[in-house]
């Protein structure tokens, strides 16, 4: 009976005496075999497809053993590790009194907001986004808390003898773990693809240099864990998620330059501007969500799960292969070589102001021959044998400056500008480049169009009716002219439907019949007043099109709009003059337009600025980093490092186990079962 007692008493002395953790607190140290039991954890967590099951196992958030709660928001269990290591850097933001930092609380602004999208690009319907929110994490911080709370979550990984929270720990330190884990899981993944390794909890991820020396990651060495952070002692926003509140907290600017980026990680990290540039480096991994956060795309395409430096090499507008598919299959140019790149900056026109702006990554190469759905699919002209001279790769005409169609790479201004040297206006709109002279809202707003498909004015809701005249007007006496109709399109004769429009003299006229003009019955305008064509002009014959309503307005008065009555189906209506204001339904005419002017080359200087004054300039940091990848790590993680120690004091946090030679391993990875991490 003694020796069982003892044996006992020595399984539990580790915990023994332990309380569970009180907000606001320290949090208690960890010892080794907590972090390697966590780290085994999160390990599973950042598998692929791994995040959905852990949640079918049920958390304190969704004890249902379902995923209902997640319904309708978008990429929820995808990316998982780059989203932990958001999380550990949001949750180090601090609050607008200045107080805050690693707290283990996020606020929940915005949380499950879906920015469901448009149908077309330019409906300006949405508010000007300057400030970030934890939007798209919900998942992840659902599942680490089950794994705070519950000792023997997930299956098929070590159980802890009793749960983190039991123990003494506090949230913000397993936050914190969880995020330098997940740069680890990037890695590890980095070196499994420059290896050609691929594992069925694995997947994904094309490594652009596996024919070169350096891709594989190599670190000088582990990250330092640290122990004691501080949970916040807000009143929680839900009983089943005290991890979130309803406290303002203060988030980067994405659309800031490169002086508003620095400025806010000096002001709320103590960061200098080398190592803001290596933070930022973090954008390489992981991707964006529009129905999050209006942004499109990912900054580094099929790169995305993988932790190594393209973000940089982009930046740099690096040659680079061009892979148009997840199958990772290398497109250069017409000669085989890696294809020029270059941005263009665009504005997505989804906001009141025409934002937001993003950086579209272009590259000269081949088109896909191999995957005809694939919008670059190049056809029978750029891909057959017979059509590709010899010793080239495919037809040199075919050969453009083309996306990753819809995985297009891109980039914020808070990323181009630690590289290059621009301005912004209201917190958000690029100026101070050569290239963007057209690049502004009075351009951006010209969103609609007319004429336009075979020169016909179409209404804007039934694209099959056109304005169209009854007869040709010839003949017509001006006393008696030819009037103007809604009527069904291609329609024989076709020169009665084809009009052309001068925007400097405001002449709407019939492109096949010179001189014919549309004009108003009479110079007086006045409700329900005819449209007819005239062979002379006069007060009533000039009219502005405004591309952003879609109306035409009388040139000489604009407060009366082209227009129609309506009725069952329109065919035949005769087009009336109409007060603007009040009838917005029956006078909108015209085609949507993807205005060129929205997105354009540009130029601008390099990015001089240092901080502080005398250290290296950004843009060669930049180049640096791009240049020497492991360089690149060993700083990011220094950085990070400083980060996930926001808000506290030096030497205020403990340091926690060695964890130098520490290895997590996928199943049947290195002979064993399930998730593991040893030495």
């Amino acid at each position: 009976m003694f020796i069982f007692t003892s044996l006992l008493f020595s399984s539990l002395l580790p915990w023994y005496g332990l309380t569970a953790y009180t907000r606001g607190t320290p949090g208690a140290p960890w010892s080794v075999e907590d972090v390697l039991i966590v780290k085994a954890k999160l390990w599973r967590m950042f598998s692929t497809n791994e995040a959905r099951k852990m949640v079918l196992e049920g958390t304190p958030a969704s004890p249902e053993h379902n995923t209902d709660i997640y319904n309708g928001v978008t990429g929820m269990f995808q990316t998982t590790a780059p989203k932990t290591l958001r999380q550990g850097f949001h949750d180090c933001l601090k609050y607008p009194d200045g107080s805050g930092g690693c707290d283990g609380c996020l606020s929940q602004t915005n949380m499950w907001h879906q920015w469901h999208p448009n149908q077309h690009e330019g409906e300006f319907n949405r508010p000007d986004q300057t400030d970030g929110d934890n939007n798209g994490m919900q998942a992840v911080s659902d599942l680490l808390e089950a794994i705070y709370m519950w000792p023997q979550y997930p299956s098929r990984t070590p159980a802890l003898p009793v749960s983190l929270r039991e123990s003494g720990k506090s949230r913000a330190d397993l936050w914190a773990l969880a995020a330098m884990t997940a740069v680890e899981f990037g890695i590890a993944t980095t070196n499994m693809r420059c290896k050609h390794e691929t594992n069925e909890h694995n997947t994904g991820g094309c490594p652009f240099r596996d024919e070169e020396d350096d891709c594989e990651v190599e670190i000088e060495r582990s990250f330092i864990f640290k122990s004691g952070r501080k949970d916040c002692t807000f009143e929680p926003a839900s009983e089943d998620r005290p991890y979130w509140h309803d406290i303002d907290e203060v988030h980067p600017n994405p659309h800031g330059s490169g002086q508003i980026t620095v400025d806010f990680f000096k002001d709320h990290f103590d960061l200098n501007s080398r190592e803001v540039v290596a933070l930022m480096g973090a954008h390489t991994y992981g991707t964006m969500r529009t129905q999050n956060a209006m942004f499109r795309y990912g900054w580094t395409s099929h790169n995305m799960p993988l932790f190594n430096n393209r973000y940089y090499r982009n930046l740099v507008n690096e040659d680079s292969w061009y892979i148009p598919t997840p199958d990772c299959q290398k497109l250069g140019d017409a000669w085989g070589t890696k294809p020029k790149t270059k941005f263009m900056i665009k504005a997505n026109r989804d906001s009141y102001g025409g934002g937001p702006i993003q950086y579209l990554r272009f590259q000269d190469a081949c088109p896909d021959c191999d995957h005809p759905d694939n919008s670059n699919y190049g056809g029978s002209k750029c891909c057959d044998p017979e059509n590709i001279p010899e010793g080239l790769y495919c037809n040199p005409e075919c050969s453009k400056y083309r996306l990753v169609s819809g995985n297009d790479e891109t980039l914020l201004n808070c990323d181009m500008g630690l590289y290059l040297g621009f301005d912004v206006e209201d917190s958000w709109r690029t100026v101070g480049c050569a290239g963007l002279e057209r690049f502004n809202y009075t351009m951006w707003s010209k969103r609609f169009i007319m004429p336009y498909h075979n020169h016909e004015i179409r209404h804007f809701d039934n694209k099959s009716l056109c304005f169209r005249i009854e007869q040709d007007p010839t003949d017509s006496l001006d006393s008696d002219p030819v009037r103007v109709i809604l009527d069904t399109c291609m329609q024989k004769p076709y020169n009665l439907e084809r009009w052309s429009y001068d925007e400097t003299d405001g002449k709407i006229s019939l492109s096949q019949l010179p001189e014919w003009n549309l004009c108003a019955l009479v110079k007086s305008l006045s409700d329900d007043l005819d449209l007819v064509v005239r062979h002379h002009e006069w007060e009533g014959c000039h009219w502005n099109y405004d591309q952003f309503l879609g109306i035409i307005q009388s040139k000489d008065h604009p407060e009366w709009c082209i227009g129609y009555n309506p009725q069952e189906d329109n065919v035949g209506n005769q087009l009336v003059m109409k007060q603007c204001q009040g009838n917005e339904e029956n006078t909108k005419f015209g085609d949507w337009w993807y205005t060129p002017d929205h997105i354009t080359d540009f130029e601008c200087p390099l990015q001089e600025l240092a901080e502080p004054a005398g250290s290296d300039p950004m843009h060669q940091v930049v180049e640096e980093f791009a240049q020497f990848q492991n360089v690149w790590v060993a700083e990011f993680m220094d950085v990070l490092e400083k980060v996930l120690e926001n808000g506290y004091k030096e030497g205020e946090l403990k340091q926690g186990p060695d964890m130098t030679g520490m290895n997590c391993y996928l199943p049947e990875e290195n002979g064993n079962e399930d998730w593991i991490c040893n030495f």
